[in-house]
């Protein structure tokens, strides 16, 4: 597991690589600016396509949910960033000013967003499931139990689905007895 390779700790040279650029160049400040204008303004002013027009306003809400992330489990930080554009991601890590938050997008970058189940939909469809949203819930779980630390291991990770499996049938089994 990747995570448990790197112990959570983002590697000392990415620090030292960001640490150096915010102090060699303040264009993080730049940046920091233009995330609290109102983007469309901005974007109009200066002719910005629709494509990098999406970029800015995703930054802009990633900077004002920044502050709350870091309560969040692994698997819930992975599962918000995931759906901000990386371009995105990387604009509000230059302008970080907090180190914890720039780690957080680094671990993001190059640790959990690669962190994947081994089970994938034809094993479920071998197991006996029937394709559908089921699958995206079991591996999404699964996914969520490898970034959280709940499992580290080929082994535990087809317990967990076994026991999904089996959740799934009760779950099913009660929603065919009130019918």
């Amino acid at each position: 597991n990747a995570l448990a390779d790197c112990a959570g700790r983002v590697p000392l040279e990415m620090r030292e690589v960001w640490l150096r650029h915010r102090i060699k160049g303040q264009e993080h400040h730049v940046i920091a600016g233009a995330l609290s204008l109102s983007i469309n303004s901005l974007s109009d002013r200066l002719k910005l396509s629709a494509g990098l027009r999406g970029i800015l306003l995703s930054a802009r809400f990633l900077w004002k949910e920044l502050d709350k992330l870091p309560l969040l489990p692994i698997s819930e930080k992975t599962s918000f960033l995931d759906e901000i554009p990386a371009m995105a991601r990387y604009g509000v890590f230059l302008a970080c000013d907090d180190i914890q938050q720039a780690d957080m997008l680094l671990k993001h970058a190059i640790e959990w967003r690669h962190i994947k189940p081994t089970i994938n939909g034809e094993i479920l469809r071998r197991r006996g499931l029937p394709p559908g949203p089921l699958y995206k819930e079991i591996l999404g779980r699964i996914r969520a139990a490898w970034l959280d630390g709940e499992i580290q291991t080929t082994k535990q990770e087809q317990e967990l689905l076994d026991k999904l499996i089996e959740e799934g049938k009760l779950q099913s089994r009660k929603t065919a007895d009130r019918i």
